[in-house]
Formats: C-alpha cells, sequence, structure tokens
C-alpha cells in the first residue's frame, strides 16, 4: 500500500543556453542573485536572479516553468 509521507510537486524549471545550446533543468537551490545597480533617481539596489549553464558557465536570465503535461517516464 502507498502512504504519501509529503504532498507536493515538481518544482523544476527548464532553461535553455542561448549560448551553447545546452537545455537543462533547474529548481530553486540552483538560482544565484546579485547586485546589478541602483534604480535611477533612487537608493534602491537592483537584484539579477539568473542560473549558471552546466556546460557555458555562462549566466541564464531567462526560463520557464517545467512543463507538468510530460510523464515522468518520457524524460
Amino acid at each position: 500500500m502507498i502512504e504519501i509521507i509529503k504532498e507536493g510537486k515538481y518544482d523544476k524549471k527548464i532553461a535553455t543556453c542561448q549560448f551553447c545550446g545546452c537545455e537543462f533543468t533547474f529548481d530553486k537551490r540552483d538560482v544565484q542573485s546579485r547586485s546589478d545597480g541602483e534604480f535611477p533617481f533612487t537608493r534602491i539596489e537592483k537584484t539579477l536572479l539568473y542560473v549558471l549553464c552546466p556546460c557555458c558557465n555562462a549566466e541564464i536570465r531567462e526560463w520557464s516553468d517545467y512543463p507538468t503535461n510530460h510523464k515522468q517516464n518520457e524524460l
């Protein structure tokens, strides 16, 4: 009999590197941040969120949610 210990969802994102074409998945632990200056006329700092491409180490700043219509055995 199956017993659910912790209910959850597949919380991964998918990204494609614009430089080398690598397609990879990642989760929130892989997202990094750094200061990107200040907004004009304020002292509020901009924070840049990114992940590093596992193939070429380029900063990837755009990603999408992992498709939920895929079955695990198709991946």
